[in-house]
């Protein structure tokens, strides 16, 4: 216990003696750096003097896009396809309760699997919204 003790009071006295530098700065780099990631969000031109990255740039974001919207259409089309056979099954199942009641089951699971799939569709794009408009006014400042 004592080892303990004294090696926190060696600690302390050491760290009280030294010295913080601190080494203030004008704050143009933290602009410039937000103005940056502006330009990047908001597909500004930007300089590329070799050339070689601005065109696997643009491809990038279009093959983003175009995956993004195929996801979300076939989330859709998966989704009313589902809920159109449960609707069936569900009024083809008559007056049996034990077909009725696995209708319902298989409702409540294509319901879950919706809000989770179009929740999460929704949680990325208030997210990147968020994101754009912090290094927006950011940069502006």
């Amino acid at each position: 216990m004592k080892k303990i003790i004294v090696s926190l009071i060696v600690i302390i006295m050491f760290s009280v003696n030294t010295n913080s530098l601190v080494y203030a700065t004008d704050g143009d780099w933290v602009s410039e750096a937000f103005s940056a990631a502006h330009k990047f969000l908001n597909n500004a031109n930007i300089t590329d003097d070799t050339g070689i990255i601005s065109p696997f740039f643009d491809q990038f974001k279009s093959i983003v896009k175009g995956i993004n919207r195929i996801l979300l259409v076939l989330l859709a089309g998966l989704s009313m396809i589902s809920l159109s056979l449960i609707g069936v099954r569900y009024m083809l199942s008559g007056a049996s309760p034990q077909q009725k009641e696995e209708a319902k089951r298989n409702l409540h699971t294509v319901f879950i699997g919706m809000a989770i799939g179009f929740g999460a569709y929704a949680i990325w794009r208030i997210a990147i919204s968020i994101v754009t408009i912090i290094i927006g006014s950011l940069a502006q400042s």
